[in-house]
C-alpha cells in the first residue's frame, strides 16, 4: 500500500515549453525537463525520476514487480519453512524486510528502487506465509478461527497509519524510511518466538517439541504430566505413516483436490484483484488523498 504515497498523482508541465500552461499535465515531444506541483508532496519517485508521459509506465511496472516479489516470497519461504522449520525462515524474512526496506529509501535511480522493492516484497511474502503458519500451529484448534481473524488486524492497522506517515512526511525517502524502521521491533521475536511443535514432531525432534509444549502448558496452568508420553506416541505415528514428501502437484492429485485447489486459487485471485485494485486506486480519486486512504482503511478495519 505504500506505493500510494511513494508515487501519488502529481500535476506537472514541460519546463522546456514556454507556451505550456501551469501544471496542465500535457506531454510534448522532445521535452527534456518537467516542472512539478510540490504543494502537496515535496518529492515523490515520480518527480525525482520523471515518471510521466513516456516514462509513466515505469511507475506501474515497479508495483507489478513488487506484487510478483510477494508471490516469489510466498513460494520460496513456504518451501524453506517446510524444510528448516517455521521460526528461522520467519526471522530471516524479517531481517531481509528491515534491510531492504531501509536501503530502498536511499535509492539513487528507478532501477535500484525497483530491485530493492522486489527484495522487500520477497521478504514481505515470506513473513506473511511463515508467521501465519506458525501462528496456526501454535494455537489450539478451538481458537484458530478467532486467532486467524485477529492475525489480520495489524495489517489493516498498518494500512490505517499510512496516511498519518504520508501527511507528516511529504518526502518519499523519509516516508519509506519511517515505515521500514518499525521492523526492528520484530527482531525481538528471536528471543520470544518458539519453533512450531507440529513441525518439530514431523522432523523427529520429539524432545524439543515436548519442551515447548510444557512451557505453554505451564503458562496456561495446565498439567504437564502426560506431555512427554503423548509427544512420543505422536512421533511414532508420524514415523509409521512413512509418507512421501508432498509437493505442489499433490494438490491436483485427485478430482476433488483439483476442484478445491482451483476454486481457492480463483477466490484468492478475485479477492486480491478487488482489494489491491480498489485500495491502490483510492490515491487517484478526487479529493484529499490522506482522507480518502484513511476512510478506505477504516472501512477495512470495521469489516473485521
Amino acid at each position: 500500500m505504500s506505493i500510494i504515497f511513494l508515487a501519488p498523482p502529481m500535476n506537472f508541465t514541460c519546463a522546456d515549453n514556454r507556451s505550456a500552461g501551469e501544471f496542465e499535465n500535457s506531454c510534448f515531444d522532445n521535452c527534456t525537463s518537467y516542472k512539478y506541483d510540490h504543494s502537496v508532496f515535496h518529492e515523490t519517485i515520480i518527480s525525482q525520476w520523471n515518471l510521466v508521459c513516456d516514462r509513466e509506465w515505469l511507475k506501474n511496472l515497479t508495483q507489478t514487480i513488487f506484487m510478483l516479489g510477494i508471490l516469489v516470497g510466498n513460494m520460496v519461504f513456504g518451501h524453506l519453512s517446510d524444510r528448516y522449520g517455521r521460526r528461522i525462515p520467519f526471522l530471516g524474512a524479517v531481517f531481509l524486510q528491515l534491510i531492504s526496506g531501509v536501503t530502498t529509501a536511499y535509492s539513487v535511480n528507478w532501477y535500484m528502487f525497483t530491485t530493492l522493492r522486489f527484495l522487500l516484497a520477497v521478504a514481505t511474502g515470506g513473513t506473511m506465509v511463515t508467521s501465519f503458519v506458525l501462528t496456526m500451529e501454535l494455537i489450539g484448534a478451538k481458537y484458530r478461527d478467532t486467532v486467524g481473524i485477529i492475525y489480520q488486524i495489524p495489517f489493516n492497522l498498518g494500512h490505517l497509519t499510512l496516511p498519518l506517515f504520508g501527511y507528516y512526511l511529504r518526502d518519499w525517502n523519509m516516508f519509506q524510511l519511517a515505515i521500514s524502521l518499525p521492523s526492528v521491533l520484530f527482531l525481538s521475536y528471536y528471543f520470544l518466538l518458539p519453533e512450531s511443535p507440529r513441525w518439530l514432531l514431523t522432523a523427529g525432534k520429539t524432545e524439543e517439541a515436548a519442551k515447548i509444549m510444557k512451557v505453554a502448558a505451564k503458562r496456561n496452568n495446565l498439567p504437564t504430566d502426560s506431555i512427554q508420553s503423548t509427544t512420543q506416541k505422536l512421533a511414532v505415528e508420524v514415523s509409521n505413516k512413512n509418507e512421501e514428501h508432498a509437493s505442489f502437484l499433490a494438490l491436483f492429485r485427485t478430482p476433488r483436490l483439483r476442484a478445491r485447489t482451483l476454486a481457492i486459487c480463483f477466490n484468492w485471485f478475485v479477492c486480491g484483484l478487488c482489494f489491491f485494485g480498489v485500495s491502490q486506486y483510492i490515491g487517484h480519486v478526487s479529493g484529499n488523498i490522506f482522507t480518502n486512504v484513511a476512510i478506505s482503511a477504516s472501512i477495512q478495519v470495521g469489516t473485521l
